[in-house]
């Protein structure tokens, strides 16, 4: 682009911009109102934290009487932790409880068939010849082996 003499309005306009805010009186006026901001956001952080905590602490007692003493091992754990973000933001105890049974539900998950089942409408629709066949070994007696 040829340098004809023009001013730039965007570039003048960024320049008294950035001038401004580099002042005195602007940094006095907007230093105490971003440090107010930053502690409210603070405290913001704190209740959602204490309605956190609060929410896990129902659950998981909850969850403690549903295991029925069966201790929490490392594999049950890593299969929970995904479901643990969402459960926190329940406060609802009839929620709570339902939550609660679904963490159970997913630790209990290696006694269960591991395998992954293809649902009839995905096979009728690609074919079975298709799709990886599962591992059977693991779900002997289950009524969704009828599908193979």
């Amino acid at each position: 682009m040829a340098d004809t003499g023009e001013i730039d309005p965007t570039e003048l306009a960024g320049e008294i911009v950035g001038r401004a805010l580099d002042s005195e009186p602007v940094r006095n006026l907007l230093g105490p109102l971003t440090q107010n901001i930053g502690v409210i956001l603070g405290q913001v952080s704190d209740i959602a934290r204490f309605y956190t905590e609060r929410n896990f602490l129902s659950i998981f007692t909850k969850w403690e009487a549903q295991r029925k003493g069966v201790p929490l091992d490392s594999d049950g754990f890593k299969r929970v932790l995904p479901l643990l973000r969402d459960a926190a933001m329940q406060s609802d105890d009839e929620l709570q409880e339902r939550w609660a049974s679904l963490l159970e539900k997913r630790r209990e998950r290696r006694k269960r068939c591991s395998s992954v089942i293809w649902p009839d409408s995905l096979t009728d629709h690609i074919g079975r010849s298709a799709l990886p066949r599962p591992n059977l070994g693991a779900c002997v007696g289950s009524q969704s082996l009828q599908h193979w």
